[in-house]
């Protein structure tokens, strides 16, 4: 779609880190979503783990298939649940279907799964909810329609400061966080690590209001989506980002 004057507006892009293109590497960052009919976006942030031999592919494929599978599943059984409890277990047979499908891509590709390797962020949203969840690090922020600007899934770390789960992690389906955020919602951000330490504070995790403030005013006067897309990767490239750090960077910004 190119004209954002819609119920749900997307901004969304993933570019490769400082640090990667001497080196030749790609960006290993993903992200991926789709429009439902009826007021609902489905989406997903995803970070390809920097030791796995193939993460970009493993990071694209963990955010396409999570969101085409709770397509799926919305489409069977519709929006089925009102509680947080509800919500993860609704959201935890998409997770289990995401891993298969991975582990069936791994056989076909003739490769550990652990090669796949990637964080994953999924969502569903509207006016009136968002739902998480929630494998490694990345984080989601929600401004609702009085102003407050709030982070509603925060990074998961592993047993170091510097580790995190992946969803190929023996592990991953244990650790997953879920929240179910009901309220009339405006805005929504989520991104992967490599804007943490601009985003978020250090020790508690919430948001610098300031930087989701203008991202937010920003994007919403915007009419044009790949001219927003395109504002939005040149932002994540410039100096006043890059400086601070040399990751790769996703950012999927939701105007509802």
């Amino acid at each position: 779609m190119n004209n954002m004057q819609q119920t749900i507006a997307v901004v969304a892009a993933s570019v490769q880190g400082t640090s990667h293109r001497p080196k030749g590497v790609p960006c290993q960052d993903a992200h991926y979503f789709q429009r439902l009919g009826d007021g609902i976006l489905i989406g997903a942030v995803a970070d390809g783990a920097g030791s796995a031999k193939l993460s970009e592919i493993g990071s694209k494929l963990a955010s396409e298939l999570s969101v085409r599978a709770m397509k799926l599943k919305i489409s069977a059984l519709g929006l089925n649940f009102e509680s947080e409890a509800e919500w993860s277990l609704f959201a935890m047979d998409v997770l289990e279907t995401t891993l298969e499908f991975l582990k069936e891509q791994a056989e076909v590709l003739q490769i550990p799964v652990d090669y796949l390797s990637s964080t994953l962020i999924l969502v569903v949203a509207s006016k009136n909810f968002v739902a998480t969840a929630h494998i490694g690090d990345g984080a989601v922020v929600l401004k609702d329609t009085a102003g407050n600007i709030s982070t509603i899934s925060k990074p998961q770390n592993g047993e170091y400061a510097n580790a995190t789960t992946f969803i190929t992690s023996a592990d991953a389906l244990s650790t997953v966080q879920f929240s179910l955020w009901k309220g009339e919602v405006c805005n929504l951000a989520l991104f992967t690590d490599g804007l943490q330490r601009l985003a978020l504070q250090h020790l508690t995790h919430a948001p610098f209001e300031p930087f989701f403030s203008m991202l937010f005013q920003f994007f919403a006067l915007i009419t044009d989506e790949a001219k927003a897309v395109s504002e939005l990767e040149r932002f994540l490239g410039s100096p006043q980002i890059t400086s601070r750090t040399d990751d790769d960077l996703t950012l999927f910004l939701v105007t509802l």
